[in-house]
């Protein structure tokens, strides 16, 4: 009758390491996502400023602010610019929504 309290034992004992080492690699795991997030987020630029259109295209509209501040790279800022959009939610109150911008290179 002893036997199975100390098979039960040996199982507790041994899902109790097996949860602390996955716990150590879970820990592990969130410190290289935060990491490689924040390396991601290098490559993005905020702007602020550009009035909002119904139905626009944030990436067309902020390629043209580019192409205006830098016309010898014009041809280049289609394939430079990876993803653009507009931050929050719509209101009624602003019509300035601040625009991400996420560069390939």
């Amino acid at each position: 009758m002893n036997r199975p309290v100390e098979d039960v034992t040996e199982n507790v004992l041994s899902l109790q390491s097996k949860v602390e080492i996955l716990e150590k690699e879970n820990k592990s795991l969130k410190e290289k996502c935060c990491g490689l997030d924040g390396y991601k987020r290098r490559w993005n630029l905020r702007v602020a400023g550009i009035p909002e259109r119904e139905r626009e295209n944030v990436k067309i509209v902020v390629i043209e602010v580019f192409r205006s501040l830098s016309p010898l790279s014009a041809e280049k800022l289609q394939d430079m610019v990876d993803i653009a959009h507009r931050l929050g939610p719509k209101s009624g109150n602003s019509n300035r929504r601040r625009i991400i911008v996420q560069f390939l290179s």
